[in-house]
């Protein structure tokens, strides 16, 4: 006999566009009440606070947010992680099976005005956001050839947190001045794991219009097996972060490629060059 506590709960997940059944999912370290469907993109004007609503949540730790493949989300405001191991993924992923162009697309859509306004797409910075995963998605900051817009990167994340993941996404045409940042917060961010991301184009060549592709100020973090293309400032850019690697990476500008082999990033505090 179902209850009429039951069916208010059913309809407002409803509203939000998850789908109410429970099933395993592909990783035990995420909420085991994953919804199996993905996230309608419409109507677009609430499709930022209806994830925000769900990643918000009371007892929304370990929650999978899953986007559907082949489809533009357009957000009027940042993505906001609220609870220690969410996820933000697209449906399907990952899988030998799905082409990576079949990515979510998540693009920033927020006004911008005398050159301040919307730039961050994910944001992963709350207090309470250790071991959020930001997977298999793409961020289109949306930026074309506007000036740069005083603000964050497309993806903000680190804080006073550790254990943040992401991977296999790709970021590009930020508004701002880095593709992907993660901070270092009250210098507490820790073991952070970027791999397996394509990055870039980020910035412009124009003078003080350059972005970086990756800008890392997190300890104990691991940076590799990325791709970073177009990156107009510093390819991989690191503040500090010490007991850092950083390796296997490619970074190509202006049709010349470097292979970031090892970096052990225990004492020194040195970013790499722009690729100017």
């Amino acid at each position: 006999m179902f209850s009429t506590r039951f069916l208010s709960a059913f309809a407002l997940l409803s509203l939000l566009g998850v789908n109410a059944s429970e099933g395993s999912g592909q990783n035990s370290r995420f909420f085991k009440r994953q919804n199996t469907d993905c996230i309608s993109p419409d109507p677009q004007n609430t499709i930022a606070d209806r994830i925000n609503a769900i990643l918000n949540a009371p007892n929304a730790a370990g929650v999978s947010v899953k986007l559907c493949p082949n489809t533009e989300y357009l957000i009027l405001s940042p993505l906001k992680f609220g609870q220690p191991k969410q996820e933000i993924i697209t449906l399907g992923f990952p899988s030998p099976t799905m082409n990576m162009t079949s990515r979510a697309i998540i693009k920033v859509g927020g006004p911008v005005a005398n050159g301040e306004g919307h730039t961050i797409a994910i944001d992963g910075t709350c207090p309470t956001c250790d071991g959020v995963a930001l997977r298999y998605v793409q961020i289109d900051g949306d930026r074309d050839d506007a000036p740069p817009t005083k603000g964050g990167a497309n993806i903000e994340m680190g804080g006073d947190n550790e254990g943040q993941i992401i991977e296999g996404v790709r970021s590009f045409n930020p508004r701002s001045w880095s593709c992907l940042h993660l901070a270092e917060g009250p210098l507490s961010c820790s073991g952070a794991l970027i791999q397996n991301n394509d990055i870039g184009p980020c910035g412009q060549d124009s003078f003080q219009q350059w972005a970086d592709g990756i800008s890392l100020s997190c300890k104990n973090s691991i940076v590799r097996n990325n791709y970073i293309t177009g990156a107009t400032d510093g390819g991989i850019v690191i503040f500090g972060s010490p007991g850092s690697h950083v390796y296997n990476n490619t970074i190509e500008c202006k049709g010349v490629r470097t292979n970031n082999l090892d970096e052990d990033r225990t004492r020194t505090n040195r970013a790499n060059r722009p690729c100017s």
